[in-house]
């Protein structure tokens, strides 16, 4: 019979199962506290990031509250777009429109060089018709 303090009994010396058993286990509880503290951290991370991303959500909709054109534009943006168009369009075009109506006009009149030039006089009408369309646009839009 084996004394139970003899070095062959099971207390003493543990089969290489029950030592690996043991470290397997070991290994088991200190990888599921590690991941637990991970779970945790990440949980942790995803409210913060929820909550930022609702904050900037809320944020988002306070500054563009008027934007429901393609363009991204508020209807106030909008309208200052088409009266400064409208004004740099009148500008530039209605004295271009009329010199060319004054070189028609020329042409078809058989003009020679000593004549009254029609271009040079509808250029310079067109310039000043122009200039008075901007400042009736620039005043519409300020009113």
């Amino acid at each position: 019979m084996e004394k139970p303090d003899s070095p062959d009994s099971p207390a003493e010396n543990p089969s290489p199962i029950d030592i690996l058993h043991d470290q397997t286990e070991e290994i088991a509880n200190s990888t599921r506290k590690k991941f637990e503290e991970i779970d945790s951290d990440f949980d942790q991370k995803l409210s913060h990031l929820s909550n930022r991303l609702e904050t900037a959500q809320a944020q988002s909709k306070k500054q563009a509250p008027g934007s429901n054109n393609a363009s991204g534009l508020t209807p106030e943006d909008a309208k200052g777009l088409g009266a400064g168009l409208t004004a740099a369009y009148s500008l530039i075009g209605t004295p271009i429109v009329l010199y060319g109506i004054g070189v028609l006009v020329d042409r078809a009149g058989n003009r020679t060089e000593g004549q009254v030039q029609f271009a040079a006089m509808f250029g310079f009408l067109g310039f000043i018709l122009g200039l008075i369309m901007t400042i009736i646009v620039a005043n519409r839009h300020n009113k």
